[in-house]
């Protein structure tokens, strides 16, 4: 016994490694005050310590293989996870929360390095520095005084695998989940592209109901716009001059949420009739951009969100993921112009009216509010530079940096109130009917419901990260023909907005549901979810912390 103690004390820095590189990162979710990430804390710590046991009970070259390989899979998701819990954030990643970092471009990656704060950058260097000095440590100290058989070392090396393929480790260990997420994600991809890549000749049963002539639909897609920092919403500063002037010819809904704060995993339902109730119909069903083409309307997509095969929700070029696949599907799509406002958008909406086709549906994809905030509007619309007007309940304790945040993003939100009235008026001059429906893909924490900004996970997501604008103007050509139902105060999520989009176009299909559609009577609000928790719940536990 004396011996094993002594060899256990003498490989102390085999304990120290295992330590820094698989726990560290977890000491800063200590403070987090759910469940969940006590839970997920606990489990690390006990995956830590068999990973040492294994590690100890290892030796010589084996040992160092080992060692090696813990680093080499283990840095990567650890860092991450440290560095979203240093953001603010009390919930570590899991599952598809990885998929935002499977989607970033090296462009989206700049943007959001720049938003990071020095602690995130020192941390992050405190432990790349330290994992790889202790790995060097172990590798100096490599003398043992203590022989285990060789079929220990082995017996324990197959259990470590067992452990990690076995829930609840391999779906809370970052390690581990991270790999597992990926491969999902590939294969969710591929099996999207499959069912895409047959469809050219497709035959959908489609009615257009509206009259013969002229129809111009307009489409607008934003960008992690927070519809509490519009005016239109109620928002104290004045975000949206260009909107109020023609308020009253707007249907502003006020009570919606998206179904995900991630751009891809809202756009697969925006685009389809997948929705939680659903999940997998957006690749066994026709997208809304099939269906508009299926009857009669010529489909115009204008990205401002990356090239192909290089762009915010391109995994590469050969495996598109299902929002690229179905834009694709559209009569012109254009992503070739992208930049990092949007002013090339009023630009692509001019080409587009010039069609001569008699009926057009037009979707403009913003980059809107994306961070870098600061790089979403032109200088002119440097209009906020102070904490003055913002109705934030954390005013006052805002740092310098906060508070250029902040007020980088009400600056963008104000470019954006340019860029959507440019388009409404674009629109306004066309013959026919026409209609515009803006809505954001998701939301934005900026200084709302926490003293942070940005987007969170799992229990940190907030209602501002849910809560998107949605906005209908129709011109009077329209008004005279509709029998659209109109009531901005119903409960309202994304997931469903497929079935509004047919009823403003006229199309019918027999996959429709009156229920479901925000633009008719007989629609019936249903329980709203947000990744898995229920809208409410994400707003009841942010209205007890006001309280």
């Amino acid at each position: 016994m004396k011996k094993i103690f002594n060899y256990i004390l003498s490989n102390y820095y085999v304990l120290l490694y295992a330590l820094v590189l698989l726990f560290f990162p977890f000491l800063f979710a200590f403070s987090a005050d759910n469940w969940d990430t006590s839970y997920r804390i606990t489990l690390n710590l006990f995956y830590t310590f068999f990973a040492y046991v294994v590690l100890l009970l290892c030796q010589g070259n084996l040992r160092k293989i080992l060692a090696v390989a813990f680093l080499l899979i283990a840095f990567a998701p650890n860092i991450i996870v440290q560095s979203f819990i240093l953001m603010g954030n009390d919930v570590i990643l899991k599952s598809t929360d990885f998929w935002v970092v499977f989607n970033t471009n090296p462009s989206e990656a700049t943007n959001l390095f720049a938003t990071l704060s020095a602690k995130v950058f020192i941390w992050g260097i405190i432990y790349a520095l330290s994992a790889f000095s202790s790995l060097l440590l172990l590798f100096k100290k490599g003398k043992q005084e203590y022989h285990i058989p060789r079929y220990i070392q082995i017996v324990a090396i197959v259990i470590l695998i067992g452990l990690s393929a076995i829930n609840p480790f391999r779906s809370k260990i970052p390690m581990i989940d991270f790999y597992k997420s990926f491969y999902k994600y590939q294969s969710e991809m591929r099996e999207v592209a499959e069912f895409y890549k047959n469809r050219d000749d497709i035959t959908l049963d489609v009615i257009n109901t509206l009259p013969v002539g002229k129809k111009t639909f307009l489409i607008i897609i934003g960008e992690s716009q927070n519809r509490s920092h519009m005016q239109l919403y109620g928002y104290t500063r004045p975000t949206n001059p260009m909107l109020m002037e023609i308020k009253d010819e707007l249907t502003a809904y006020t009570d919606v949420c998206s179904p995900a704060i991630q751009t891809l995993a809202c756009m697969k339902q925006i685009l389809t009739f997948t929705n939680y109730e659903k999940p997998d119909l957006y690749k066994k069903e026709a997208n809304i951009i099939e269906l508009l083409h299926a009857g009669g309307y010529k489909i115009f997509w204008y990205d401002n969100q990356g090239k192909t095969g290089n762009g915010a929700f391109a995994i590469d070029s050969y495996t598109p993921t299902s929002y690229r696949t179905m834009a694709k599907r559209s009569d012109f799509y254009e992503d070739e112009r992208s930049c990092a406002m949007d002013s090339v958008i009023p630009i692509e909406l001019s080409e587009a009216l010039s069609d001569t086709a008699e009926q057009k549906v037009i979707f403009l994809h913003l980059i809107g509010n994306h961070f870098d905030y600061r790089q979403r509007y032109d200088s002119a619309f440097n209009k906020f530079t102070t904490n003055e007007g913002t109705n934030s309940p954390f005013a006052e304790e805002l740092t310098q940096r906060d508070l250029e945040i902040l007020n980088a993003y009400d600056n963008g939100t104000l470019y954006n109130d340019y860029i959507i009235r440019t388009c409404i008026e674009q629109l306004r001059s066309q013959e026919g009917i026409s209609a515009m429906l803006y809505f954001s893909d998701h939301g934005e924490e900026v200084y709302d419901c926490m003293k942070n900004a940005g987007r969170s996970f799992g229990e940190g997501i907030s209602p501002s990260m849910c809560e998107p604008p949605l906005v209908l103007w129709t011109n009077d050509a329209y008004n005279a023909i509709s029998n659209l139902h109109l009531d901005s105060s119903i409960p309202v999520c994304t997931d469903d907005i497929i079935y509004g989009m047919m009823d403003l176009a006229g199309i019918q299909y027999h996959l429709y549901d009156s229920t479901k559609s925000i633009f008719r009577q007989s629609y019936i609000p249903k329980e709203r979810m947000v990744q898995g928790q229920t809208y409410q719940s994400i707003k009841e536990k942010y209205l007890t912390k006001e309280q």
